[in-house]
């Protein structure tokens, strides 16, 4: 696993090891500002558009101003942030279908509230950047097909 003081002073992958990313646009809604500053610099690295939101209400205005692809959620209390976020992106959104949510989990109840939330994708805490990577890869690999 690689820690998130491993993650903050990563270097540039290399183009062998970068996933390919063309102009795939993640948003990263996040309360801990050093975990997304890490996730943010570890995927933009790796060559995928990336912005951060430190909270729901800042995520929404970015959502209705700038299109996504995925949505990496990361919240400190998923089951409130994340459920009033997620409910109120969907409510936003209108017709427009919502980008797929990836959500980084804490614990075993924050996995059964994405499953209920109808997520891509959840990974564990502590997260691993290797499987990050093959997270968003997978993810945004469906939406070009």
């Amino acid at each position: 696993m690689i820690s998130l003081r491993q993650l903050m002073g990563r270097k540039p992958l290399t183009s062998s090891e970068a996933t390919p990313a063309t102009q795939t646009n993640i948003l990263i809604v996040g309360d801990d500002q050093a975990t997304a500053l890490a996730l943010r610099n570890s995927l933009s690295s790796s060559g995928f558009l990336v912005q951060t939101a430190s909270n729901f209400k800042e995520a929404l205005l970015l959502l209705d101003s700038c299109p996504c692809d995925l949505i990496i959620g990361d919240f400190e209390r998923p089951t409130v942030d994340g459920v009033s976020f997620f409910a109120s992106a969907r409510v936003r959104s209108g017709k427009r279908p919502l980008p797929p949510i990836l959500l980084l989990r804490d614990s075993p109840e924050d996995e059964q509230m994405a499953d209920q939330l109808g997520v891509a994708d959840a990974l564990s805490k502590p997260i691993d950047l290797t499987s990050l990577l093959d997270a968003v890869t997978k993810i945004t690999s469906k939406l070009a097909s």
